[in-house]
């Protein structure tokens, strides 16, 4: 088939659900219920033995869900490409759990599992057509997030702490969008247009 799939990724409230809405260029990644859920249990047989191995090496069990996201949503974006035709944008795709992934890991272990992270991360970049970055300030984020959302994990953080962690995702957004040579979209510039997908790969 002829498509592509680029993931968009940003702060919490960052406005890349508005942003899809608005851009009729893309269609969504969805899959329907069912195929979800025969997807997921394919990308936990296949990789089991990837996901133990990793497990292993980090030494936790609370990276489990994470690590089958990632394989999951791998699956979907190979699925898409496979049966579907035409341009697509990923919400929340594997750069997103792989970034919560990071995150949750204190310095010491993002070194010991650097090999196995960075494996990681190249499958996602082979998988992606290219990405979006959606740039917003720490500040606005949480303010976006604590004034919309009626259940969210930072209504249960104190202030400090939210910040902090808006922080080290930023961080790690900024990295990724280096990588990647990501499109960057200021917040308040979200609504306007950017190029059409007249072919699968990022323009330069």
């Amino acid at each position: 088939m002829n498509s592509c799939v680029k993931e968009i990724f940003g702060l919490a409230g960052s406005g890349k659900s508005t942003f899809v809405r608005e851009h009729q260029e893309f269609a969504t990644v969805q899959l329907p219920g069912s195929i979800k859920l025969i997807v997921f249990i394919w990308a936990i047989l296949t990789e089991m033995k990837s996901i133990t191995k990793n497990l292993w090496a980090l030494k936790s069990p609370r990276f489990l869900r994470e690590l089958c996201f990632i394989s999951y949503k791998l699956k979907v974006i190979s699925t898409v490409k496979k049966h579907k035709s035409g341009a697509f944008i990923y919400d929340q795709g594997p750069l997103y759990n792989y970034v919560y992934l990071k995150t949750k890991m204190d310095p010491v272990q993002r070194e010991q599992s650097k090999a196995f992270l960075d494996d990681i991360f190249s499958r996602i970049e082979e998988s992606l057509d290219g990405s979006i970055y959606l740039v917003c300030d720490v500040n606005t984020s949480l303010a976006r997030v604590l004034q919309r959302e009626k259940d969210h994990i930072y209504k249960n953080m104190d202030i400090d702490e939210a910040i902090t962690d808006l922080m080290n995702w930023e961080t790690e957004f900024e990295k990724i969008s280096k990588r990647l040579s990501s499109i960057k979209i200021a917040t308040e510039k979200a609504s306007q247009s950017v190029h059409s997908f007249n072919n699968c790969k990022m323009p330069s």
